[in-house]
């Protein structure tokens, strides 16, 4: 336990230099206290793969933190995280969060979040709000649908919410109804993949809200070439 503590205190003083701290698979139960010393100058902090069953109130104080990283946990719930204005980029992924605090949608600098294989079951409101907001991984969740008011206005590029109960995107049981005519002509997505469904491709096509879409989906490809 003793090199085990002095080694978690080499990488904090590390840290105080560099604004980086790696705590990956350190068997933790819980965030060292020195690490909470480091909130006013840490700009990424990596908790992932250890035993963490909640995080401190305080982790909404690490007002310079952009990238936080605690996949492969044992969590079931967030703090309120609202204050971490600078926040770019959160990996939740692999733990037991069942939903998000109301303060997520606070998180005005958000780009990207990860919260694949948790216990979600429904899609999360707050997400509409993150202007910022490209990237959302969702999938193995036990989301069953996504109520259009939750989409509308999404500024995402990419959403995945393959492996879900009910819900899914690819090779599953999703009908034609259960994609929110919002999510082609309101969000900003420009890649949708629904083959292997209970719809035809050229179903999806006919809708009139698909070619806002497309208009989406070759903007993004004329980028990437």
């Amino acid at each position: 336990m003793g090199n085990s503590e002095s080694s978690v205190e080499e990488h904090v003083e590390q840290a105080r230099k560099t604004g980086v701290c790696s705590l990956k698979e350190r068997k933790l139960s819980q965030v060292p206290p020195a690490v909470l010393s480091l909130k006013s100058s840490l700009r990424t902090l990596d908790l992932s793969v250890n035993r963490l069953t909640s995080l401190p109130l305080s982790m909404g104080d690490f007002s310079l933190l952009k990238t936080l990283n605690v996949s492969h946990n044992r969590l079931t719930s967030l703090p309120d995280l609202g204050q971490l204005k600078k926040l770019e980029t959160l990996t939740a992924d692999d733990n037991s969060l069942s939903s998000l605090p109301d303060s997520f949608s606070q998180l005005k600098s958000l780009k990207s979040l990860h919260l694949s294989h948790n216990k979600l079951s429904t899609f999360p409101p707050h997400l509409r709000q993150l202007s910022h907001l490209q990237f959302v991984d969702l999938s193995t969740n036990q989301i069953a649908e996504i109520p259009a008011e939750n989409v509308e206005g999404l500024a995402l590029v990419e959403l995945n919410l393959n492996n879900n109960s009910v819900l899914r995107v690819e090779e599953n049981t999703l009908q034609l109804g259960g994609i929110p005519p919002s999510l082609l002509s309101s969000s900003a997505i420009s890649l949708l993949c629904t083959s292997g469904n209970l719809f035809q491709n050229r179903e999806l096509q006919d809708l009139p809200e698909y070619q806002l879409y497309m208009e989406r989906y070759t903007a993004t490809k004329r980028k990437a070439d």
